[in-house]
């Protein structure tokens, strides 16, 4: 189990991970999320969503590892590789963020303030690929050193601003980045990768990144994330008006 606290604005809450059960002494108005939950959170004060995701077995050796995946896959990784694709970690988050919010802007998705990612301290890993001495894909991921599992917790690449480098090049970058986060986590004693959630519904939006987590040959597993009535409200609030604000621009 990993709980991190944090803060936005005046507002405090806690997000809590992997937990295999909820506090029944948290008081009614306290703001807590559970993700990965493995049952639906049946106490009082809490609504429940079930997710799925994939989890990929780092306790395979590489080989094994490697031959879960797609064949293009593995076809675009040994490409990376040949074409000089490396990866680097303990990426500074000020760094990360430059890249990633620009992604996100170009995207239309939410941007994620430097106090987000500090409040994970030691528990946070970010890695990146680079191209020619470029940084084209990053990948962010919650360590849960308990329960000896990873989290990807973001990832974005320059695909939308770089004019450069390939599309097609950019893609391979980010396929061997992830191959390459198993084998440094792998390392590190993890045993299971967790590639942060996946929609698997008749939706465009999520169609194609569904499609790439997918190819990496990783098992399907259900979760529940269990939020106080509170923090749901004040969730649905925030994200109407970061909707408003992305509708207007």
């Amino acid at each position: 189990m990993l709980q991190i606290r944090k803060k936005r604005g005046f507002v405090k809450y806690t997000i809590v991970y992997n937990a295999n059960q909820v506090k029944k002494s948290l008081k009614l108005f306290s703001l807590y999320l559970y993700e990965g939950l493995e049952q639906r959170n049946r106490n009082f004060g809490f609504y429940n969503i079930k997710r799925k995701t994939l989890l990929s077995d780092l306790r395979d050796n590489e080989e094994k590892i490697l031959s879960k995946f797609k064949s293009n896959v593995r076809n675009e990784i040994n490409r990376a590789k040949r074409d000089g694709c490396v990866t680097i970690y303990n990426v500074e988050p000020e760094f990360f963020l430059t890249l990633y919010n620009k992604f996100a802007t170009l995207r239309n998705i939410a941007t994620i303030p430097i106090d987000d990612y500090k409040a994970f301290g030691e528990n946070l890993m970010l890695s990146a690929a680079l191209y020619d001495k470029e940084c084209v894909a990053y990948h962010a991921y919650i360590m849960d050193k308990e329960a000896s599992k990873v989290i990807l917790l973001h990832s974005g690449t320059n695909r939308l601003e770089n004019k450069d480098i390939s599309v097609a090049m950019i893609g391979r970058a980010n396929r061997f980045l992830h191959y390459q986060d198993m084998l440094y986590f792998k390392d590190k004693g993890f045993v299971l990768y967790d590639w942060g959630g996946v929609v698997l519904e008749d939706n465009d939006e999520y169609k194609g990144i569904d499609e790439f987590k997918l190819s990496f040959g990783g098992e399907l597993k259900e979760t529940f994330s269990s939020y106080s009535f509170l923090y749901w409200w004040l969730l649905k609030i925030v994200n109407t008006f970061r909707n408003i604000k992305l509708w207007k621009k």
